[in-house]
């Protein structure tokens, strides 16, 4: 009995540790230092966590955790990463400016050399044989062959030939234009 109890005080003491712990809670806004427009999809996080989210279409957040931590680390592709400190087991509230970022890209220079479809080429000429069709004891291929013809301005003398009798049927069809 003695037992029981003890386990019984053990399981209602892990139960309250939630009650006890420290919930920092950080909310607020993302949004463009310069125009002062909301940032989208935004990164924050704690850092050194896991524990993360994406700010609203209107650069809304709202972040909350259990764990110690003591920075809040917000970022989105083309502006500077910003580190916001934060109090510890407290309900925060920041609107946090993010300013674009320049990027200078290292100079490309591309040096002409051979086609690489010329090596696919030489090794398709290379397997001609091998890769033969008349090799096989058998081999089926469906094809397709489409003929378009564009004749502009025939005038009635042209259709009414005796050669282009047999193609009457072309002129019935043909898309006006």
């Amino acid at each position: 009995m003695l037992k029981f109890k003890y386990i019984f005080i053990l399981t209602l003491l892990i139960s309250c540790i939630d009650l006890f712990a420290q919930k920092t809670i950080v909310s607020g806004k993302i949004i463009d230092g310069e125009t002062h427009e909301a940032i989208p999809y935004a990164n924050i996080s704690f850092q050194h966590s896991l524990v993360g989210t994406i700010s609203e279409m209107d650069g809304s957040y709202f972040l909350s955790t259990l764990n110690a931590t003591d920075t809040l680390l917000i970022t989105s592709v083309g502006y500077e990463v910003v580190k916001k400190y934060i109090k510890k087991g407290i309900k925060q509230q920041f609107d946090i400016k993010l300013f674009p970022k320049s990027i200078n890209l290292a100079e490309v220079v591309i040096k002409p050399g051979e086609n690489p479809a010329f090596r696919i080429l030489r090794e398709i000429d290379a397997h001609k044989k091998r890769n033969n069709p008349e090799r096989f004891q058998s081999y089926q291929y469906k094809a397709y062959t489409k003929l378009r013809l564009d004749l502009n301005n025939i005038d009635k003398n042209f259709k009414d030939q005796r050669i282009l009798k047999d193609f009457s049927f072309v002129f019935n069809y043909m898309d006006s234009s």
